[in-house]
């Protein structure tokens, strides 16, 4: 994959200390905060619900021991956590079992599950699951690969950098060590894609071929497993491409060659995944139908989306800046709004559904709520024009503030999001298109911030500030090195 003395013993035992390093100072972090007063709570994201981790927990039970999903433990205690006692709890009585815990399965993105069942996995038991071990596992490993990509690329200034800055980002520490939830998925993803692709953005010579076509299938095994998980994230995958198109390595050829073997293994995974969750849940129903404990009616009102809805949070995202026509951010407003149309279209459909809920998954409310978007789009272009700006301006003058963590402690660094703009005038002024490269790279993580809603500590989820001050530093650390040759 790259240069001869990636192998040499002195840079296998840099590494080793290295990721070793990182793996100590996270858990320092990870078992040093304490979450009710940690700085990193007031950058939370209170948008959405995210995982709802007392929910998703409730199916673990029954998937992990009996490949049952969806079918949750409303009442945990007395729980006997092994195949038998599933066993008993299942067909015994005496447990209280359900289809569906706070709309967990009606929203769809089950990939949240895996998570869940991969910790149960690895601990041997689903008694004690948290995804923040989870976090913890996967945050580690991004950033290990980012050292070691940095290390064998020749950044080590850049790469050094982001590590530090990224592992003591506020937000992240506490969206992934302080409580359990899944909103710093999108930086896990986006370093790890980051890191697989530095070779190509880097090294004089092209990577090797099996490299390169294990790092794009990988990437999209990866961006399939997130679409299923939290499927906002995977616009990163955009970054990854625009790598793919810009670099001089390669001709249209590989160019094409490459983005196919993305998006089709993005396609595989997420049609996998997709009929794999479509047949566990039908499995499931039957299963339970033919036991007594669902009836024909449960089973047909239960959840079945395996994705999450664009129409309805894009239409309620339309509050966060003005008030015009109305919106507010509220699942009520919206339900409201559709009310007269959808029992005009289906009444039948729509007043017999046991909970007004299952309308955001319906096709006729969100066929309405599109329309709705289009019409008002259409109507005021001015109105949505400027709310795109002020997300804009929230996005660059919002970001979590930079700094160093270590243990418990979070000691602030001075920047403003605002200076990426000098930052990559500068670039272009250089023609350094490696750096501009890394500077537009983690841009693709703040389009949810442009497209669907700029309010309740989204713009903290950013990450383009730091990598902006990963390349002032990289710039230093260059400088200085010429300084110090002469």
């Amino acid at each position: 994959m790259l240069r001869s003395d990636f192998f040499s013993y002195k840079t296998a035992i840099i590494l080793a200390v290295l990721i070793v390093s990182i793996g100590v100072w996270q858990y320092t972090i990870y078992k040093g905060i304490d979450s009710a007063t940690y700085i990193g709570k007031t950058y939370a994201r209170t948008d959405a619900t995210g995982l709802n981790f007392a929910a998703g927990s409730s199916f673990t039970y029954f998937y992990y021991y009996l490949g049952l999903y969806p079918l949750a433990v409303l009442d945990a205690n007395g729980l006997d956590y092994s195949k038998n006692g599933a066993i008993k709890a299942l067909v015994g009585g005496g447990v209280p079992l359900a289809l569906d815990n706070s709309f967990y399965i009606l929203w769809g993105e089950h990939g949240k599950s895996l998570l869940l069942l991969l910790d149960a996995a690895i601990k041997n038991s689903p008694e004690f699951i948290s995804v923040r071990d989870i976090n913890f596992l996967f945050f580690v490993l991004a950033l290990a690969a980012l050292a070691i990509c940095s290390i064998t690329t020749k950044q080590v200034a850049l790469g050094i950098s982001l590590v530090i800055l990224v592992g003591s980002n506020p937000f992240l520490i506490y969206e992934l060590y302080g409580r359990e939830n899944i909103f710093g998925l999108g930086a896990i993803v986006l370093i790890a894609a980051f890191s697989l692709l530095m070779p190509i953005i880097f090294l004089a010579q092209k990577p090797h071929r099996f490299y390169l076509y294990g790092s794009a299938i990988f990437l999209g095994v990866m961006f399939g497993f997130i679409q299923h998980t939290r499927s906002e994230y995977t616009v990163v995958i955009l970054s990854c491409l625009f790598v793919y198109w810009v670099t001089k390595h390669f001709a249209i050829r590989e160019k094409l060659t490459l983005t196919s073997l993305l998006l089709v293994s993005l396609y595989i995974t997420t049609a996998g995944l997709e009929a794999y969750f479509t047949n566990k849940l039908k499995t499931t129903y039957t299963t339970l139908s033919q036991l007594g404990l669902a009836s024909q009616e449960q089973i047909a009102t239960a959840g079945n989306a395996t994705y999450h809805t664009f129409w309805h949070p894009f239409y309620i995202g339309l509050s966060d800046f003005d008030d015009k026509y109305g919106i507010q951010w509220s699942d009520k407003m919206a339900y409201d709004k559709a009310e007269k149309y959808l029992m005009t279209v289906n009444p039948e459909k729509f007043t017999t559904l046991p909970n007004i809920e299952m309308w955001s998954v319906q096709p006729e409310y969100n066929a309405f709520i599109r329309s709705e978007i289009i019409k008002l789009i259409s109507h005021d272009p001015l109105w949505y024009a400027r709310i795109v700006l002020k997300r804009v301006g929230a996005l660059f003058g919002g970001a979590a503030p930079l700094g160093l963590q270590i243990g418990p402690h979070f000691y602030k660094l001075p920047f403003s999001g605002w200076l990426f703009f000098p930052i990559l005038a500068y670039l272009i002024w250089k023609k350094d298109v490696n750096m501009l490269t890394v500077a537009i790279f983690p841009l693709t993580l703040s389009l949810p911030i442009i497209l669907i809603h700029a309010s309740r500590g989204i713009t903290n989820m950013s990450l383009y500030h730091v990598f902006g001050t990963a390349i002032v530093i990289n710039l230093a650390v260059n400088c200085l090195k010429e300084k110090l040759k002469t």
